[in-house]
């Protein structure tokens, strides 16, 4: 309620890849006639701890398409 009183945009159980994902091809959208494909992977930084629940999440969506909203 806070954030609707407030005007806030309110995000939860979104992903950073898709979030950073799509704001890197919109920055760059216009640079291409076409966009064909697009290759990615965040991983956690070198001093990040890697525990049982990042891998357990990682692995859930390994392998698996992202969903492309062509607009």
């Amino acid at each position: 309620m806070q954030a609707n009183d407030n005007d806030v945009l309110l995000v939860s159980g979104a992903s950073t890849l898709p979030g950073l994902s799509f704001a890197v091809i919109h920055k760059f959208n216009n640079e291409f006639n076409s966009i064909e494909s697009i290759r990615m992977c965040i991983t956690p930084g070198n001093q990040a701890p890697r525990g049982e629940s990042t891998i357990a999440a990682v692995l859930t969506y390994c392998g698996k398409p992202v969903k492309c909203w062509i607009s």
